[in-house]
């Protein structure tokens, strides 16, 4: 394997554990490496500087992506993601992550305030996390 894919390889399985947790099937580790080709935009030194600082320090991936796309519309951290999001989403073991087969309004309604609440505290997270480690 050649060092970029190496490295690919690498942000693959630490952008997996920071969506999903666990261990990444090592066939989406393939297909991710592949997936890069079309990807201009997270192939440049500017984004390969920000990603190898957030890997190296292992911070929050997710916070500063969600404050890049808001702040910047940064599209390099957000490809990534969606490659990502794209190979797991046809996988039968991610399934419940993506669909929500439990009625149920008033829960709904409590998670939906959750997720507000989570998707604050990230976009305050990581415009900090931007701002100390100089990502922008």
């Amino acid at each position: 394997m050649s060092g970029e894919a190496e490295a690919l390889a690498r942000e693959a399985r630490t952008l997996h554990r920071a969506l999903f947790g666990g261990a990444i099937p090592e066939e989406v580790v393939q297909r991710y490496i592949r997936a890069h080709d079309g990807c201009p935009a997270a192939r440049t030194e500017a984004a390969r500087r920000a990603l190898d600082i957030i890997l190296s320090r292992n911070l929050d991936a997710e916070a500063i992506e969600y404050a890049l796309r808001l702040r910047k519309g940064d599209p390099a951290l957000t490809q990534k993601f969606q490659i990502l999001f794209y190979l797991v989403e046809v996988r039968s073991a991610y399934y419940p992550r993506f669909v929500n087969e439990r009625p149920g309004a008033a829960r709904a309604a409590w998670e939906m305030l959750q997720a507000v609440q989570h998707s604050l505290v990230k976009f305050v997270k990581g415009c900090y996390l931007i701002r100390r480690y100089h990502l922008d």
